[in-house]
């Protein structure tokens, strides 16, 4: 399975891991971010292939939906934002994702007192990347975000 990339007069082909790529993105450092239905892979600017699977990171699922690079001129330390969900299927009719809205309640036996009970987030996070450390944010169903100068957007599936 090879990735072509082109830099301006040459095209440069890569063997990357086969997969089932959902996404692809170019942090400003010069690393270049595959997300998968298989794990999140990146490329050095040397070419050297680096494997993000679950179990080497913080991600909660190996179901990349999304992944967004933030601007040169961002006001954080961020690189990137990896958005990955579990339950995320393509293939299906209709896209499948684990954004479950809460439900309502009456604890005891009062009719007129509701509870909000948000559903268990399991599998599904944003992950935070600053060039060493990983930081999760508990997020269900991003299927797409956007980095501005000052702020990460997220949206869940388009369904």
């Amino acid at each position: 399975f090879e990735l072509s990339l082109f830099d301006g007069q040459h095209l440069i082909k890569i063997a990357v891991p086969k997969r089932t790529y959902t996404c692809i993105e170019a942090d400003r450092t010069g690393r270049l971010w595959l997300g998968s239905l298989q794990g999140l892979v990146y490329i050095e600017p040397d070419f050297k292939i680096v494997d993000r699977l679950n179990s080497k990171s913080f991600l909660d699922s190996d179901r990349i939906t999304h992944i967004a690079a933030a601007p040169d001129d961002a006001k954080y330390p961020w690189l990137i934002a990896v958005a990955c969900d579990k339950q995320y299927s393509p293939d299906k009719a209709g896209t499948v994702s684990s954004d479950v809205p809460p439900s309502l309640l009456h604890p005891g036996d009062n009719p007129y007192i509701l509870k909000v009970q948000n559903p268990p987030i399991e599998g599904s996070s944003v992950v935070l990347f600053d060039g060493q450390i990983w930081e999760r944010l508990s997020r269900p169903g991003v299927h797409h975000m956007m980095f501005d100068q000052k702020f990460l957007w997220l949206a869940p599936h388009a369904g």
